[in-house]
């Protein structure tokens, strides 16, 4: 395959899965490997492995990272992990 335009591909399945909320990833692959004439099959393997992704991101959204608290100088943890004195 020669250059892919992933980023689009990927616009393409997200546009997608928001028109057909009930489909299956053979639905979408052969929907939208027409859109890939060159490589048809192949693209349609990267576009399902998109579409897993996507519904993932969608259906677990990224816990809140919680604020991870300064560093406390002469804290001897601290000294131990950066090979300072003991």
């Amino acid at each position: 395959m020669e250059r892919v335009d992933l980023a689009a591909a990927r616009r393409l399945v997200s546009a997608w899965l928001d028109e057909h909320t009930d489909g299956t990833l053979e639905q979408m692959a052969n929907d939208l490997k027409g859109n890939y004439p060159d490589h048809p099959e192949e693209m349609a393997v990267v576009m399902r492995g998109m579409m897993a992704a996507e519904l993932r991101r969608r259906t677990y959204p990224p816990p809140e990272i919680s604020r991870i608290p300064p560093r406390q100088p002469g804290r001897r943890g601290d000294q131990a992990r950066s090979g300072g004195p003991r």
